[in-house]
């Protein structure tokens, strides 16, 4: 071939660079056989691998400055792709103020065998709670009272809530299992209701203060204003049956023990008085063992009652005092 017969063929690769811009606008397309980006890549590696034919000068280097740019542009979408689609790097996890207050309470509570608490779903905001009724003088005595407790990011200057999963007939328990106390109620007094801030709620308290005054409000209704006025009712007039009421809720608690939790129960958690040891035996077991200093014994001396190696013989008094004479 020669050269008059020679033509130029010449890739227009300003396209392939208006390819790759145009991948950067569309990349829900992206991964698809189709997209702008895969166009423009398999056209500069087509191109690449199969150089064109040059007539000219000019022409070669006009198709070395259209190859730049268009890696340039290639490289560029892959660049500002890979950028944006990395995902942000995780950190560690760093507890909040109410999260280490409540992960402590947690600890300390699981401790105790009048309470047993349990994460629910593992969101330390959020507890499931087994009151356990520990006195044998209540009438709710035996009884396992499962409730769900949740507090708020702001704990513990926001009180938590508290509510029964099983209806518990009682003057201060509304039927849906929410408590009426005033430990649960906001900070600060209350001119309506009559309560002082020192019954309600404030950043001291915390969860087993809450969990005791609940316990003590069992036995210890207050009945003035009462969220059961049915059960308030009966508890004035009607004691006997009352207390009828409270053994089947204590019944149906029950169902609520967890599969392999022992219930404890008075006895169990009375501590037993320490034994005295017989202090009969303690000197003569003290005179049995060797001293461990290896000093001499009492019993090794023998004292004379009589004193008789203390008496001095008048004679010999005598004597002496007659040899000073003499002198």
């Amino acid at each position: 071939m020669t050269m008059n017969t020679m033509y130029c063929i010449h890739a227009d690769y300003s396209e392939l660079a208006r390819s790759g811009k145009r991948a950067l606008s569309a990349r829900s397309g992206i991964g698809s056989p189709s997209s702008p980006l895969d166009v423009a890549s398999r056209s500069l590696l087509a191109t690449a691998l199969f150089p064109p034919i040059f007539a000219c000068t000019k022409c070669f280097l006009g198709h070395i400055k259209e190859l730049a740019l268009a890696v340039t542009a290639v490289l560029l979408t892959h660049t500002v792709l890979l950028l944006t689609t990395t995902p942000a790097p995780t950190h560690s996890f760093i507890p909040t103020m109410a999260e280490r207050i409540l992960m402590n309470e947690f600890k300390a509570l699981s401790k105790e065998k009048w309470v047993h608490i349990e994460l629910k779903d593992e969101d330390i905001f959020r507890w499931n709670v087994g009151l356990i009724v520990l006195n044998p003088d209540s009438m709710y005595y035996g009884g396992y009272f499962k409730a769900l407790m949740e507090f708020t990011s702001n704990y513990p200057y926001s009180p938590p809530k508290f509510r029964f999963i099983r209806p518990i007939w009682h003057p201060n328990i509304y039927p849906d299992g929410n408590l009426c106390i005033s430990i649960l109620h906001t900070p600060g007094e209350d001119e309506q209701s009559g309560e002082l801030a020192a019954e309600r709620w404030s950043p001291a308290q915390r969860v087993e203060s809450v969990l005791i005054s609940i316990l003590s409000l069992l036995d210890d209704a207050e009945c003035s204003s009462p969220a059961n006025v049915d059960a308030g009712v009966q508890l004035r007039n009607d004691l006997e049956t009352y207390k009828e009421c409270v053994r089947q809720n204590v019944e149906q608690s029950k169902l609520d023990i967890p599969d392999g939790f022992v219930m404890p129960t008075y006895e169990s958690t009375v501590a037993k008085p320490a034994v005295d040891a017989d202090d009969s035996d303690f000197w003569a077991e003290s005179d049995a063992e060797e001293d461990p200093f290896g000093g001499s014994d009492s019993s090794d001396f023998e004292v004379d009652d009589d004193n008789d190696d203390m008496e001095v013989d008048d004679s010999d008094i005598q004597g002496d005092s007659g040899s000073d004479d003499e002198i």
